[in-house]
């Protein structure tokens, strides 16, 4: 074997590890990637979840409000009408739009 063959050898053993340093960054880099986007889509569900038993909750709450047979008027900090149910309105006569 001269020295031509020898490194030669050597030269596709240098190749082939890092074709196998490479290929495994790759695959861990795909693994990370992977890992985030299941993590990503699981919060994305959860909200989308809480999300919808707020909502569930809030018409809930309306239907009550709307059905009690006393007037109630709530405001928001700034004073701006925030419930407004149809007892108010007939007590007072203005439309919920208008307030």
């Amino acid at each position: 074997m001269d020295r031509q063959e020898a490194e030669a050898t050597s030269r596709i053993l240098s190749f082939s590890i890092i074709g196998h340093i490479l290929g495994f960054g790759a695959l861990l880099a795909a693994l990370v990637f992977l890992a985030h986007q299941s993590a990503r889509k699981a919060h994305s569900e959860r909200l989308y979840h809480a999300e919808s038993e707020l909502r569930r909750s809030l018409a809930r709450q309306s239907d009550v409000l709307q059905a009690l047979s006393e007037a109630v008027i709530a405001t928001d900090a700034q004073g701006r009408v925030d419930v407004w149910n149809l007892e108010a309105e007939k007590r007072t006569e203005w439309p919920a739009q208008e307030v």
